[in-house]
């Protein structure tokens, strides 16, 4: 397997690309800082309209609308995926029993798919910052020291990256009046057009409007709706919601924001210290003393608004979680089935371990940690619950 940190960056960039339409449309990569901090160049847009002045005056100064540039700390992503002699001796998914292949014929197969999730899960991540930018206007980054601390989210290191005046308030946020399943077609059209006709208040064009599903279904269930738009010239597109909440709808425009990249840093036996100003670094460490090779990915992106008032989101009125039907009551709710400390021990891969781990309700937990990590984390975890008599 190879070892070379910048050949290992250069086959990261030639493998599929993932899927980030809020990234790749709207924050798309930009410059990459051999710095712990990246410069962050915005400003306000506006509507100025120039003025009439006598010949004699020769000219009136108008006045500069906001601008600022800053540096940021780029946040520190950091997975990673340790490849045991155990999980060399097991067959690979798919391949044959009778293969006859030996652990060290799996181990280069066994890192191409480790770097390859580590890839996408911080491409998933990227692409979460973008979607809490849009609405928010903030991103809330929580810094972890173990994946017991990840799962029962305690003990974080918190940081903000926050895109509008605290003073003044997030002002892209537009408020909606009640669900758009509940609106006329003309109440529909209205609030689209109110929306539009405050960002051009602003001197901002949006050219999309992205939804999440709910709010695609209301649309464009509703005949009058279309017929509005002759039908033929609605064009849709598919969003994945699991990066925006129910109810959201965004007025933005391609290449509103952009990502910078800070430096990775870090010491290379026998070499020193070395930087790489990438947007993914992928490390690959053998560990004799505890007979393992560990798989690093590192990313410290900032994505960024060039013009914090350049779109306006929406979210629908809340309502409430409990239905008229739900008459369950707390005795007839299913009781949770706890393993034993010998059976949690007893699983032999992460996934199943996570699994059971989400079934008692503890979340948050990631592959990215080891295996006896996630056991822990799960046995302190049910011990608590349990104590508490639940």
């Amino acid at each position: 397997m190879v070892r070379e940190t910048t050949t290992l960056i250069e086959s990261v960039k030639k493998m599929y690309p993932v899927l980030m339409f809020l990234k790749n449309r709207y924050f798309p990569d930009g410059r990459c800082f051999y710095s712990e901090k990246a410069l962050v160049e915005m400003k306000k847009g506006g509507q100025k309209i120039a003025p009439f002045v006598i010949p004699v005056v020769g000219g009136i100064a108008m006045e500069k609308e906001g601008y600022r540039t800053e540096y940021l700390d780029g946040p520190f992503i950091a997975p990673r995926m340790p490849i045991t002699a155990d999980d060399l001796e097991k067959k690979a998914f798919g391949e044959s029993p009778e293969s006859g292949r030996a652990p060290e014929e799996r181990e280069d197969e066994l890192e191409a798919e480790n770097i390859d999730e580590l890839r996408k899960s911080i491409y998933r991540r990227h692409e979460k910052m973008c979607a809490e930018i849009i609405t928010t206007g903030k991103v809330l980054m929580k810094h972890y020291a173990s994946a017991e601390d990840a799962a029962k989210d305690k003990n974080a290191v918190e940081r903000y990256f926050q895109f509008y005046n605290t003073e003044e308030g997030f002002k892209n946020q537009y408020k909606l009046t009640k669900k758009f399943v509940d609106m006329t077609a003309s109440e529909k059209m209205m609030e689209l057009y109110k929306m539009a006709a405050v960002l051009i208040d602003r001197g901002i064009h949006a050219t999309d409007l992205v939804m999440t599903s709910d709010i695609s279904m209301a649309l464009m269930s509703d005949e009058k709706f279309l017929d509005f738009f002759n039908k033929a010239r609605v064009e849709t597109g598919i969003i994945d919601q699991k990066m925006l909440p129910a109810g959201t709808l965004a007025m933005l425009t391609p290449g509103m924001g952009a990502t910078a990249y800070a430096q990775v840093t870090f010491v290379k036996k026998g070499d020193g210290f070395k930087s790489y100003a990438e947007p993914i670094v992928i490390r690959v460490l053998d560990d004799e003393n505890n007979n393992m090779v560990d798989v690093q990915a590192f990313s410290r992106p900032i994505p960024y608004p060039k013009d914090w008032d350049g779109w306006l989101v929406a979210q629908e009125p809340e309502v409430s979680s409990v239905s008229d039907s739900d008459t369950t009551t707390t005795e007839e709710k299913k009781t949770v089935s706890y393993k034993t400390t010998e059976e949690i021990n007893a699983m032999t891969t992460k996934a199943s371990v996570i699994e059971y781990a989400e079934s008692i309700g503890l979340t948050g937990l990631s592959d990215s940690s080891k295996l006896d990590e996630l056991k822990t984390a799960v046995i302190n975890y049910q011990e608590e619950k349990q104590a508490a008599g639940e």
